[in-house]
């Protein structure tokens, strides 16, 4: 029995039609024809095009469409089992691929994932914390083990046997420290005179110390030390420069007077401003300060100047 192919070239032998004419006139290539007279659809690029040029070689010979129905109808048959074959190996195939978002949300899902959240970030918090201070409290426990020997090392103090202070004499207000770089240098502490009684010992560690000659009760400046004089109505300490240079430095007691002459530059530091009267030449001079406050002065060719400490920083 002739194949398809076969009954096709017969009838285009049969006619006296050649390939290349038939090529020309469907402007189809001549291996299709080849192949369909072959019978080898596997050669063109897909079942459409095998079953149209079949249809328009069948319409060149005038064949009638029941010659070619049974190939067509072959090549719908094998197109769907290869598309069947293919689908069923995609499907085999087909890649785990997350469903796409339909839009809704779940709550109970939202509130878990949230509620995970918050328990994540509170257990941070309460572990940070945990450590932050367990740190400071190893700290601590460094800073006292590190001071315990230093403080057990320290002398213990000796008792010292405490005296009634006089009626007469008040006690000296604290001078307030001063951030002046003047001001930083402590007075010396003078032997009081003999006829003063012994203070408390604790006020009288209070007083800065002084150094230099002493001054008793009373004591009138000479001739040439009349130019600049202080006296004092309470306790006071009183530092003395000339030119930079410290040269005198006591505790005036209530009563006292000191005098100094006027050459150069004069610098006068008082340690309780509101206890002492200072004249110039004869003039004196306003108010230093209130009680207990630190003051420097400088006299410098018959002219006061005071001297006012450097404000402190403020702490930020």
């Amino acid at each position: 029995m002739q194949s398809l192919g076969e009954r096709l070239r017969a009838e285009r032998e049969k006619k006296g039609r050649s390939i290349p004419e038939l090529a020309e006139v469907t402007r189809i290539r001549s291996d299709y024809f080849e192949a369909i007279e072959n019978d080898c659809p596997e050669e063109f690029p897909g079942p459409f095009f095998y079953r149209s040029f079949l249809r328009q070689y069948a319409a060149l010979l005038e064949l009638p469409a029941s010659v070619i129905e049974p190939a067509i109808q072959r090549s719908f048959d094998d197109e769907r089992a290869v598309a069947a074959e293919r689908s069923i190996q995609h499907a085999e195939n087909k890649p785990d691929v997350p469903p796409l978002p339909t839009g809704r949300i779940d709550l109970k899902a939202e509130t878990r994932r949230w509620l995970t959240r918050l328990a994540s970030l509170v257990a941070v918090l309460v572990l940070c914390s945990g450590a932050y201070f367990a740190w400071l409290r190893w700290g601590q426990r460094l800073f006292q083990e590190d001071h315990a020997p230093q403080s057990a090392a320290r002398p213990a103090r000796p008792a010292v046997t405490q005296h009634a202070q006089p009626a007469s004499v008040s006690p000296p207000p604290s001078p307030t420290p001063s951030t002046s770089v003047e001001n930083q240098l402590p007075p010396q502490q003078t032997a009081a005179p003999s006829a003063a009684p012994a203070t408390n010992p604790e006020k009288q560690a209070a007083l800065p110390q002084a150094a230099g000659p002493s001054v008793g009760a009373a004591q009138e400046p000479g001739p040439r030390e009349k130019d600049v004089v202080v006296q004092a109505s309470e306790l006071c300490w009183v530092d003395a420069w000339r030119d930079g240079k410290r040269f005198y430095g006591a505790m005036l007691h209530a009563g006292s007077q000191v005098g100094f002459a006027d050459g150069g530059t004069l610098r006068l530091r008082f340690g309780n401003a509101g206890a002492v009267t200072v004249q110039l030449k004869g003039k004196p001079l306003a108010e230093l300060g209130p009680r207990g406050q630190v003051r420097t002065i400088e006299v410098r060719n018959g002219e006061y100047h005071p001297i006012v400490a450097a404000q402190p920083a403020p702490v930020m």
